[in-house]
């Protein structure tokens, strides 16, 4: 046998081609081979999220981190037009559209979300380059504002030009011409946001493109208190919608199939189509506004609702003393 052929057969040969450290060094370029990729990828990852300052800022305003959010602002004051997906979050000259369609919501929107006072991180925002005048499915902030029920917020924006009876430019949804009043019948406060819109200008009998006014919005989404506060501004109760609906009918029928359970009923069931009725407490009342040229004073307004409530069965309101609404 060849001296070449002998030496590949010789038992050495293979016990060479197997030792421990052949086998350690298969291993760690195994390693190896996993490793680059993977940390190529970490840092790429790593780099893109830090390429994301949107996404700080969008979480400082939810947090409500005024320091944070002026920081990111110092460094960067584009990021106060910041757009807000619903997975994602892009500077406004963003090309990427996210694992959803945008849908029109800025990080200022997310200022105006928050129920506590806001107002120190929009000033932070505005002063940056915010525009103010930015809408979300038709809304503008001031209607974003007073459906939270948000009053330091509303005042807030209205002391910087917010349209008080601004409508809803949604295009065809249902809401469409909707001002901020009619949205204050969602709020919780509903007597109250509605007394501070209607003394700022809020336009008390405008209508929406369904022909509705504030008290159609109060007879589905709202509260005696609220209803009272729109009949003493002289609201009216005989106008109807474009189908024809009185707003006491649109309450019948809003009792029909259920109302928000949010809202105590502390007058019984049907308060709402009861008051709004023709001849009943609102109708009075907003003759009397009407009458006058002006809100009914608050003494007598509690008067009338006192009658009502009375005639409701409310004991403590067949007293000589005016029932508060709320």
């Amino acid at each position: 046998m060849p001296w070449h052929e002998r030496a590949e057969h010789h038992p050495s040969a293979s016990a060479a081609r197997a030792t421990p450290g052949n086998i350690e060094s298969v291993k760690a370029r195994v390693i190896l081979a996993w490793a680059i990729p993977l940390a190529i990828l970490g840092f790429a990852a790593w780099g893109y999220v830090q390429r994301r300052p949107s996404l700080d800022i969008a979480n400082a305003v939810r947090a409500g981190d005024l320091a944070r959010v002026n920081a990111l602002l110092a460094a960067d004051s584009s990021l106060a037009r910041a757009k807000v997906y619903a997975q994602a979050y892009e500077r406004a000259d963003s090309k990427r559209v996210g694992a959803r369609v945008w849908g029109g919501r800025y990080v200022i929107h997310e200022a105006v979300a928050r129920y506590d006072d806001a107002t120190p991180i929009l000033a932070a925002l505005a002063a940056a380059g915010a525009d103010l005048q930015v809408r979300l499915d038709g809304r503008t902030l001031l209607h974003e504002a007073v459906r939270n029920g948000n009053l330091k917020v509303a005042l807030w924006l209205l002391e910087r030009g917010a349209d008080v009876n601004a409508g809803n430019d949604c295009g065809a949804c249902s809401g469409r011409g909707r001002t901020p009043l009619h949205d204050a019948q969602e709020a919780g406060s509903d007597a109250e946001m509605n007394e501070f819109l209607l003394t700022r200008g809020a336009a008390v009998d405008a209508v929406d493109a369904a022909g509705q006014n504030a008290v159609h919005a109060a007879a589905v989404l709202g509260s005696p208190a609220g209803a009272w506060v729109l009949c003493a501004h002289g609201a009216d109760p005989t106008v109807k919608d474009a189908s024809g609906r009185l707003p006491w009918e649109v309450a019948r029928e809003t009792d029909a199939v259920g109302r928000n359970p949010a809202r105590t009923l502390l007058y019984g069931p049907g308060e709402l189509a009861d008051w709004l009725r023709p001849g009943g407490g609102c109708a009075r009342l907003a003759a009397m506004a009407r009458h006058a040229g002006a809100p009914v004073p608050e003494d007598q307004a509690r008067a009338v609702f006192g009658v009502w409530a009375c005639a409701r069965g409310m004991k403590d309101a067949c007293t000589p003393a005016p029932r508060d609404p709320g």
